[in-house]
């Protein structure tokens, strides 16, 4: 077993801090749908966690943009993940692939090649 980068340890808030601003920064689509969720967790006094942000996106946006032909969403959808993925955080990349990769696979397999290869490799056939 690998030991742990500790030059690049972070604590877990900014882990959600960082997953936040990469959902927010690469699909500017998803302000409203994220907003929303943080003040309905805030007033249940829950806290969002990087699953939350990833969920809200792949669970609730992706498909309608895969609906609507949305290619500048998808386009950005996936570099989003490419971009979470390469934070190097095994809790994101396990989130990743629960709710993006084994949808892509299960769901979208042509999709798959337009992803950057970071998520290619996580989507490929196990």
């Amino acid at each position: 077993m690998e030991s742990p980068d500790l030059d690049n340890l972070v604590t877990y808030e900014e882990l959600v801090s960082r997953t936040r601003e990469i959902v927010l920064t690469s699909i500017p689509v998803a302000h409203e749908a994220i907003l929303r969720m943080e003040e309905s967790m805030l007033a249940d006094e829950k806290t969002p966690t990087t699953a939350d942000y990833i969920y809200e996106v792949a669970a609730n946006l992706f498909e309608s943009f895969v609906d609507n032909g949305d290619d500048e969403s998808l386009a950005a959808f996936l570099r989003m993940s490419e971009r979470l993925l390469a934070l190097g955080s095994g809790l994101v990349t396990e989130t990743v692939e629960v709710y993006i990769a084994k949808n892509l696979r299960r769901n979208h397999p042509y999709l798959i090649r337009q992803a950057g290869p970071l998520l290619q490799a996580l989507a490929a056939d196990r």
